[in-house]
C-alpha cells in the first residue's frame, strides 16, 4: 500500500493514513524542480537575503491596470469559457500584426499559438518536434 504523502507533493491533500492505491505512474514522478527553487528563494528572502526570484515566472509587480480592466470587461461581457486550444483568433491576429508592423516579420496566422504559460508551450513544442532518443539542450 502506498501512502500519498510519500509519493508526490500533488497528493499531500490525502490523509497520512490514506490507504488509497495510487497508480504506478505516480510513483515515478519527482517533485517539481521549479517549485523547489521557488521554495529555496522564498526561504532566502525570508531570512533577509536580497533575492530576485526567477523560478516560477511569477511577476514581482501587480497586474497593470489596463490588463485588469480588460479582464473585468471580458468577464462582464460573458467571455468566461475555454478558448480554442491555439488561442483566441483576434489575439493571434493582433500578435501577427505586431510582428509585421514593429518587427517586419510575417508569420501565417495558423503558425501562431497562444499558450497558458511557457511550460505548456515548451511541452507542446517538444511533443510536436521530438522523437524518443532525440537529444535536446534548452538554455
Amino acid at each position: 500500500m502506498l501512502y500519498a504523502y510519500h509519493v508526490h507533493p500533488a497528493c499531500t491533500i490525502l490523509s497520512m493514513k490514506s490507504t488509497i492505491r495510487l497508480s504506478h505512474r505516480l510513483t515515478q514522478l519527482a517533485p517539481s524542480p521549479t517549485l523547489a527553487i521557488a521554495a529555496k528563494a522564498a526561504e532566502m528572502k525570508n531570512s533577509g537575503q536580497p533575492v530576485i526570484n526567477l523560478s516560477a515566472g511569477e511577476p514581482d509587480f501587480d497586474t497593470p491596470e489596463p490588463i485588469r480592466k480588460a479582464a473585468l470587461l471580458a468577464m462582464e461581457s460573458g467571455q468566461t469559457r475555454y478558448t480554442p486550444s491555439d488561442g483566441i483568433r483576434s489575439l493571434r491576429a493582433a500578435i501577427q500584426d505586431k510582428f509585421e508592423t514593429q518587427n517586419s516579420l510575417h508569420f501565417p496566422l495558423d503558425s501562431i499559438l497562444v499558450a497558458p504559460g511557457a511550460k505548456y508551450a515548451l511541452h507542446a513544442l517538444t511533443q510536436c518536434l521530438l522523437n524518443p532518443g532525440d537529444r535536446v539542450v534548452i538554455v
